[in-house]
């Protein structure tokens, strides 16, 4: 009996230290710098940072000939949007496929599943250019956090999936596939053991250069 109250007790205290003691959002006052990059190898995309204002988060977006971009996904809190400066830019929205030229604009409704990714030998090039085109401060800090890890594990593996449940609301991103109930499910019941090998929603490593 005392070795199923310890194994209960391996178990549970994790969960009730992360209920107990949750973790603090991060102070992103002037996270963001102008000028300095945060880049996902895996997606052949770099965010310059143009310039923070409070909770908004302006970038210029470079898509590598032939990047593949991010995996197809949805917001649930905010709309994207940005003007393509230079490029011929591929986006799928709602299941449908586009490509939007120099000089025309593109956005993603919140709650639509999108991707954008480059089929051309030139760089593409998308900018905030308007107001309603910031991300988030939240959002963007959890994508410099994710980067890294995205490159070493090749979008997938264990500790992507570990890192994002600890980012938890910070990370305003669903894939689409799994039902999303399934993976908030998942991602709540890894946290308490993420944080228990370590796992953080902040690495100074990560940080835009």
């Amino acid at each position: 009996m005392s070795w199923v109250l310890i194994i209960i007790l391996i178990f549970l205290l994790p969960v009730l230290y992360d209920r107990l003691f949750p973790f603090q959002k991060p102070i992103l006052k002037d996270y963001f710098i102008p000028g300095r990059t945060f880049t996902s190898a895996a997606e052949g995309v770099t965010n310059t940072v143009i310039r923070q204002e409070g909770e908004k988060v302006f970038c210029e977006v470079r898509l590598e000939p032939h990047a593949a971009g991010p995996p197809e996904h949805f917001h649930r809190t905010f709309d994207e949007s940005a003007t393509v400066i230079n490029g011929i830019l591929t986006v799928k929205a709602g299941g449908q496929v586009s490509t939007v030229n120099t000089g025309e604009r593109i956005l993603f409704k919140k709650g639509v599943p999108h991707t954008m990714y480059n089929e051309t030998d030139s760089a593409v090039i998308i900018r905030s250019e308007k107001d309603e085109d910031h991300l988030p401060v939240e959002f963007a800090y959890s994508l410099a956090q994710l980067y890294p890890l995205m490159q070493r594990e090749q979008k997938g593996g264990l500790r992507l999936f570990a890192k994002m449940s600890v980012l938890g609301d910070l990370f305003d991103t669903t894939i689409q596939g799994p039902p999303p109930a399934v993976v908030n499910f998942l991602k709540n019941a890894v946290r308490p053991y993420a944080r228990l090998f370590g796992v953080t929603p902040y690495d100074d490593r990560s940080r835009p250069h």
